[in-house]
């Protein structure tokens, strides 16, 4: 194969090999040195792979079962017919998907550790290990992958470590974590809020002791900042809302539900409501007049309690992918805004939904750091 590729110019088999699929790329790296270091090295390549990659699909993590399948996706349906399952790295049996951009997904497994996952090129990386359960020590965990530069970077925040310093940064160029010493003035993470939103160098979430706000961390700098609401905004009705805090399609989202108490539920975890849904995109990144109500969902079906959470906005922004929060169970649905209308095309038993572009980004740190030996020993999570 390398003989009848070396007649076309260099040029020429690298736009070529730019529209194959992941899977196949894989395979044709053992055609040559010169094709494995294409495919696996040259963040050029990478960058120009994603960029033109139209193989879009959706993860779906399941109750039962297959923990993990995938389904072709596109911005008219989802295709359950084309359901696979999705191989756990490892041979991991539980695993918690805290966050996930362009390909790579970052997880935790209890007594493992936290790992950087690429389910296209069936590679993975454990960049922290812990000798506890992850879901005593983590308390929220962002990621976000820079395809110019072919890195990740990882920010989390331990449980153990909020007297001290709170924060973890982790730079798979550098090769190594380190603690952030930030000044915040309120802070706590509003319940059940397990991914930090990364964006314009900076992690977002919402704070819920008073007031409620929403903060920002400048990686570069160590600062926090605090970012407005939208301004009409109804602030005595705030009890009310259930808050969530996304990134869709490059900008911050704010989804809220407004709720109410059903006194005549038979049980008092279902007596908690959805009425509506609506969901403010801030178009100009810090400028409060930007916020704008782009989907409003008015009536909800009231037998399914607690929150709604958005994964994804179809492209025209006439349907939107997303999930219920619920005491029992979650599930996922697609609801169209033009027919005002749930649909779940989904698996029966999925609870979490990931929209995800094949990748070949690396999970793999630099290793050709001096001093990287794989893990920072004095970071290794041991709170039993």
């Amino acid at each position: 194969m390398e003989a009848a590729m070396a007649t076309l110019p260099w040029d020429i088999i690298v736009e070529i090999l730019s529209r194959v699929a992941v899977k196949s790329l894989m395979r044709f790296k053992c055609v040559s040195k010169s094709f494995n270091d294409l495919i696996s090295r040259d963040s050029l390549f990478k960058k120009k792979h994603l960029d033109q990659s139209n193989s879009t699909r959706v993860m779906f993590h399941c109750n039962k079962g297959s923990p993990m399948v995938s389904v072709s996706f596109s911005d008219e349906r989802v295709d359950i017919s084309d359901m696979t399952q999705v191989k756990i790295p490892h041979q991991l049996d539980r695993i918690h998907v805290y966050t996930w951009d362009n390909g790579l997904f970052c997880f935790g497994a209890n007594y493992k550790g936290l790992f950087i996952w690429n389910p296209s090129t069936q590679e993975s990386e454990c960049i922290l290990q812990c000798k506890a359960r992850v879901s005593n020590c983590i308390i929220a965990c962002g990621l976000i992958y820079d395809p110019d530069n072919d890195e990740y970077k990882v920010f989390v925040r331990f449980e153990r470590l909020r007297s001290r310093s709170g924060f973890l940064f982790f730079s798979s160029r550098i090769g190594v974590w380190r603690q952030m010493f930030v000044d915040i003035p309120f802070d706590n993470l509003r319940r059940r809020q397990s991914s930090f939103n990364l964006l314009n160098g900076a992690s977002h979430w919402i704070a819920d002791n008073p007031p409620i706000a929403i903060l920002s961390i400048t990686i570069a700098d160590e600062k926090c900042e605090r970012l407005p609401f939208p301004s009409n905004f109804v602030w005595k009705e705030m009890r009310r809302l259930l808050l969530n805090l996304t990134v869709l399609s490059g900008k911050l989202c704010l989804s809220c539900c407004t709720t109410y108490y059903d006194y005549e539920a038979e049980t008092l975890s279902d007596m908690l409501r959805v009425r509506s849904l609506d969901l403010w995109v801030m178009e100009e990144y810090g400028a409060v007049e930007s916020w704008s109500k782009k989907i409003s969902i008015p009536v909800l079906p009231p037998h399914y309690p607690d929150s709604w959470i958005p994964w994804y906005v179809f492209v025209d922004g006439t349907k939107m992918l997303l999930s219920t929060k619920d005491m029992s169970r979650r599930r996922v649905f697609i609801y169209d805004v033009l027919e005002e209308s749930l649909e779940q095309t989904t698996p029966d038993d999925a609870k979490r939904a990931y929209v995800w572009k094949e990748t070949l980004a690396s999970p793999h740190p630099n290793r050709e750091v001096i001093g990287y030996g794989g893990l920072d020993p004095a970071l290794d999570l041991d709170f039993d």
